[in-house]
């Protein structure tokens, strides 16, 4: 090991001086009786004596040993001696108080660990903020949980090669977790911010209860009412009808504080107006009615324009009416086309008239195919029939003829208009069965094929039809990204852990100021000349 600066070498000038609790602060500044000849690291000359900064002297004693003037170090704990020779080093010592020393109390054992501490100039958000850094194994595996959790990484990302080497080559102490242990960090954090969520949620309750059993006994009498009104003029506040929320309902509470605030003073004086008021709320109580309001409101218009949008779409699916769903309503014998009209009649009831003889039209044309269908079928059938017994006796020849007279009346009967099979089962009367009993649908048409043939057949294929039209991946785009190819085996408690901490997580870095750098929701890299 080459000397450094004034004799100190470049281990020890990389590493912190160890005190003797081996925690890695600085030590303090040793005192010098003046009896001894002093050495050491980083000395200064005070009137023609040397300064030992070095904490290795809390541990060590020095002597001069021959008669050229060097001189030797012995253990305290020990009696090793060390030679320091002209470079005056204490790099042995220190290897010494590592592991060299059987003796020395696990107190005052250096330990490797102990490395210098960094100067960090700026936080997380990028402010400047100066501090000293120290490695934190466990800050740094809560970390990496973050980074998991919030931009949906597999928990085997940890085991991968490179990303190993990235690490170490960051911070060689970071001992790598296993995608077991890297899991668990992930449900320990969803566990860690629920709670604080749980704990505001209980320091606010009181608050929110505060609010709604004011308007609730506001509203109980007409002379409260009265009285509110009273108080409300007397503030020159707008007045506005008290409405307490819907407790299940975040947005129906948001409103409700929204409306309270609004209020307020009007609330302030009703209390002095009404003797029997039992809900006054102090300064401070609507101090945090107030942070509550702000925390509610950041939502509030996103899920607004979410519904307008849901909306809109909803107006855009409906509003030509699903023939189609409307089809396999009138299919159930219970009801048939009544309820289509009752529905759609509470719905639309301008357009009810025009949307019934659409749905009677395309009835009839989906039943003129399937009857067109099943004639041909027929046709080809008895064709073949007739063909096969060609060489047959005339008796043969004769049933067979009359078997197709029988196939072309009834094909007759089927296409008339005026005594359709659809015709038929439009005008009976609705079938007795209760819309509360369990009805198998499908065994009724089963059991009733040999009267509406071609009818049986138009519902089969409808009534197997699902009854949304929309990919369920779309409604299920978030899971489909949770649920990934490379984490298709999670458990249902690392589902709800890995969504709701990085809603969470999001949450904060946004109310921060900060970016969470994928905005593009993984999108392709694109190279940009």
């Amino acid at each position: 090991m080459e000397p450094g600066i004034d004799g100190e070498t470049a281990e020890e000038i990389q590493r912190i001086q160890v005190d003797a609790d081996g925690d890695g602060t600085p030590p303090s500044q040793p005192v010098d009786d003046g009896t001894t000849p002093t050495v050491g690291t980083n000395k200064r000359k005070r009137k023609g004596r040397v300064v030992k900064n070095s904490v290795v002297w809390k541990h060590f004693k020095s002597t001069e040993k021959d008669e050229d003037g060097d001189f030797m170090a012995s253990c305290n704990y020990c009696g090793t001696e060390y030679l320091q020779g002209n470079s005056r080093s204490t790099s042995s010592l220190l290897h010494h108080m590592r592991g060299g020393c059987k003796k020395i109390p696990a107190r005052s054992r250096a330990k490797p660990a102990a490395m210098q501490r960094l100067l960090r100039l700026a936080s997380e958000q990028g402010q400047p903020n100066p501090s000293i850094w120290k490695f934190d194994q466990g800050r740094s595996r809560k970390n990496l949980a973050k980074m998991v959790a919030g931009h949906e990484y597999p928990f085997n990302c940890a085991t991968h090669h490179f990303f190993k080497v990235f690490a170490t080559d960051l911070q060689p102490l970071f001992k790598m977790p296993s995608r077991t242990t890297l899991r668990a960090d992930c449900v320990a954090l969803y566990e860690e911010e629920k709670g604080l969520l749980y704990d505001l949620f209980a320091k606010m309750d009181c608050k929110i209860d505060a609010i709604r059993d004011t308007m609730k006994y506001i509203k109980h009498s007409q002379s409260r009412m009265e009285k509110f009104k009273l108080a409300a003029s007397q503030e020159d506040v707008p007045y506005r009808k008290p409405a307490y929320d819907v407790q299940t309902r975040w947005n129906s509470t948001y409103l409700m504080l929204d409306l309270a605030l609004h209020l307020k003073k009007a609330i302030i004086r009703y209390a002095k107006l009404d003797v029997r008021y039992p809900y006054s709320l102090s300064d401070e109580q609507w101090d945090h009615v107030v942070t509550l309001h702000g925390h509610l409101k950041v939502p509030y218009p996103f899920i607004v324009d979410m519904g307008k949008e849901m909306f809109l779409k909803w107006n855009k699916y409906w509003e030509n009416g699903n023939v189609l769903l409307a089809v396999a309503c009138a299919l159930d014998p219970r009801c048939k086309l009544h309820v289509v009209e009752y529905y759609f009649k509470m719905l639309h009831p301008s357009e009810l008239q025009d949307f019934m003889t659409n749905l009677k039209q395309c009835f009839d044309d989906m039943f003129n195919e399937y009857l067109l269908a099943n004639t041909k079928a027929s046709q080809s059938q008895t064709g073949g029939t007739a063909h096969a017994s060609g060489s047959s006796s005339g008796s043969v020849q004769e049933t067979n003829t009359r078997a197709g007279l029988k196939d072309f009346l009834n094909v007759k009967k089927q296409s008339d208009p005026m005594i359709s099979e659809l015709d038929q089962y439009l005008a009976e009367p609705l079938d007795h069965c209760s819309l509360d009993d369990d009805f198998d649908i499908l065994s009724w048409w089963k059991l009733k094929a040999p009267k509406y043939p071609v009818l049986a057949r138009l519902a089969r294929d409808v009534l197997a039809v699902p009854i949304s039209t929309v990919a369920s991946e779309s409604a299920f785009s978030y899971a489909g990204r949770t649920l990934s190819p490379t984490r298709s085996s999670l458990n249902d408690e690392s589902v709800e852990a890995l969504i709701c901490a990085q809603n969470w997580l999001r949450a904060s870095v946004i109310d921060s100021g900060g970016q969470l750098g994928d905005d593009d929701e993984g999108g392709e890299d694109e190279d940009h000349v």
